[in-house]
């Protein structure tokens, strides 16, 4: 699994199945980024040989020399179905492993999240409903997610200082945490400053964090009925200031109040789906002309709720 934050030229290279020189020929020309230990020995950070590998599309002679696990056979179901089962079972490692092997094959990560990772949570959404032993299946489940997510999130490049910065979270009473952290990951591999806010924020504290951070992009996830009504009656202040600073407002969920797409409130825009929102997030990114208006007018369409935002469960 994944463990050292550093690898050595040697076990990158056996990864790859080439020659340690030339590895070292890569961090010399800069190709890879790389650093020296005190004693003048290179380090390549896990995470640089990552988006090393990930960028160049690099078949993987040795996953196990860089700590992943390696699944049998190459077709996508297979792996979508490791995925579900890891989640299912709590099992952290395999996870990890499964999801990093993913990624570092290119796979994009809004459709890793929409597809397995969101079946796997769905599959036992509903579990808390059977007694306190699905109580528990639920929230390992949720716990490894949030694990696995973390680790994906440290394998991204740091935006760029004067990046624009996107933050959000999942509003008062809502305890869901799973869909806000993906979302959080969405946008920062889209190129912006990302700033996850967690679950259960008071739009007062939401307020204040929009005052003092000023963000260009804000996310909400909504999966919990009771707290996206909390939310209708409270959000004045919220649309006041998001207005003020020219905030564009994304959302999404299973508990998505949909009286929010009605009258002028701050212009939100319904995402289905987290490949909607890397969509989203891009355009903006680059400024595309009129995005508001066509993602609004596209989110006025939508009457399906996407498979990450429909949300699962009692702690997801």
């Amino acid at each position: 699994m994944v463990t050292e934050r550093y690898l050595s030229p040697k076990k990158f290279a056996a990864a790859l199945g080439v020659s340690e020189s030339s590895v070292k020929r890569w961090a010399d020309e800069g190709k890879i980024e790389s650093s020296r230990t005190e004693g003048g020995h290179r380090r390549i950070s896990r995470a640089a040989a990552y988006r090393y590998i990930r960028a160049n599309r690099l078949p993987l002679a040795d996953p196990a020399a860089i700590g992943i696990e390696p699944e049998d056979g190459d077709e996508p179901g297979k792996h979508a179905d490791a995925l579900i089962d890891a989640v299912k079972k709590g099992d952290e490692r395999r996870f990890i492993s499964v999801l990093t092997a993913r990624y570092l094959a290119g796979e994009n990560v809004a459709t890793l999240f929409d597809g397995p990772v969101a079946d796997g949570l769905h599959q036992i959404g509903d579990l808390w409903r059977h007694g306190p032993e699905g109580i528990h299946i639920e929230h390992r489940s949720t716990e490894v997610c949030i694990q696995g997510l973390s680790v994906l999130r440290s394998f991204l490049s740091e935006p760029a200082a004067d990046a624009p910065l996107a933050i959000g979270c999942s509003p008062s009473g809502d305890p869901y945490r799973v869909a806000s952290l993906m979302a959080s990951i969405i946008v920062a591999e889209a190129g912006w400053r990302d700033r996850n806010l967690g679950a259960d924020l008071p739009i007062e504290s939401l307020v204040s964090v929009m005052e003092t951070e000023r963000p260009r992009l804000l996310w909400l996830s909504f999966t919990s009925d009771a707290a996206s009504e909390a939310f209708l009656r409270k959000r004045s202040p919220f649309e006041e200031k998001a207005r003020e600073l020219q905030t564009v407002v994304v959302a999404g969920g299973r508990a998505f109040p949909r009286k929010l797409l009605k009258g002028e409130g701050c212009g939100y825009h319904f995402l289905s789906s987290m490949e909607a929102l890397d969509a989203f997030a891009r355009a903006l990114r680059v400024g595309t002309p009129s995005i508001g208006t066509a993602a609004r007018v596209e989110s006025e369409k939508s009457i399906e709720l996407g498979p990450v935002f429909r949300g699962t469960g009692n702690n997801a």
